[in-house]
């Protein structure tokens, strides 16, 4: 199976979505892939308040 990309919005080159953080895929609305980041937290954005399985997911990580 390949990887999924999502097209930018203003044009930009197609990222993929393992590489997004979660502002990102919030922006994007991809809901499913927000559910399987944020199934057991262990991290909270200091920026945006979001919480994730992993700190890479993140723009400003913070430990909980």
């Amino acid at each position: 199976m390949g990887k999924k990309r999502v097209r930018a919005r203003s044009g930009a080159p197609t990222i993929p979505v393992a590489e997004m953080k979660m502002c990102k895929l919030t922006k994007e609305g991809l809901t499913e892939e927000i559910a399987k980041r944020t199934a057991a937290p262990t991290a909270v954005c200091n920026r945006c308040r979001q919480q994730a399985n992993a700190a890479r997911d993140l723009c400003q990580p913070r430990v909980l």
